[in-house]
């Protein structure tokens, strides 16, 4: 998985299948140019798209569905520097719709030795560990940003939006902190603090925080 290079797609990602990695030493002929050879390292790649009629994301409550691109696209196959890979992606086969080998017919090097067909569509485990997932939540340390609508609410007028229409428990003023009434009695005073619902922030955090997919910045 990289990251996306359309910043329009609105997924933070984009999905290969590696193919092979290389490594050759190249010349750039050009005029004032070093005819040194420089290394490079590059992974040949056949692409993936998200499936444009399936909806997903966490305010959908579905995982992302995605499919190799037909072998006619210009797009289906390309190179990419091992330097933009973030890391490897989880996907999972939907078993449900079966393999299928009109995207690409026959033996390929796109596939393993013996393989003749693809699944025709995959899903994004994106609760395979702790990284991953909060590489689609946000918040992660050191993980990669990207950027979503600048056109947000600010941060005290959406956390006012999520709690709105909820009864928040009272705080005591008094300095030694303990609340009105017996405070020793565990079983009693919780009459104020009973049928409290506090919005939860499992579906990617507060309403500032999402994209149009229910995506927080990453």
């Amino acid at each position: 998985m990289t990251l996306a290079r359309d910043e329009n797609s609105g997924h933070p990602f984009d999905y290969h299948r590696v193919i092979g990695i290389f490594h050759t030493e190249v010349v750039h002929l050009a005029p004032g140019a070093t005819d040194v050879p420089t290394p490079l390292e590059f992974l040949w790649v056949r692409n993936l798209r998200r499936d444009p009629t399936h909806r997903a994301g966490f305010k959908e409550k579905r995982l992302h569905r995605l499919e190799f691109l037909p072998s006619s696209d210009p797009n289906a196959f390309g190179f990419i520097d091992p330097d933009e890979v973030i890391r490897g992606s989880h996907l999972i086969p939907a078993f449900h719709y079966g393999p299928t080998d009109i995207l690409l017919p026959g033996e390929s090097l796109a596939r393993e030795v013996g393989e003749v067909d693809d699944w025709k569509y995959l899903y994004v485990g994106i609760f395979v560990d702790r990284d991953m997932y909060m590489r689609y939540v946000g918040g992660g340390v050191g993980h990669y940003k990207v950027k979503i609508s600048d056109t947000r609410p600010t941060e005290s007028s959406a956390l006012e939006e999520e709690v709105e229409g909820f009864d928040l428990p009272e705080t005591s003023d008094d300095e030694d902190g303990s609340s009105d009434g017996d405070s020793g009695d565990d079983g009693d005073g919780g009459d104020d603090e009973e049928g409290v619902d506090l919005p939860e922030d499992g579906e990617g955090g507060f309403v500032d925080a999402e994209d149009e997919e229910g995506y927080a910045p990453l």
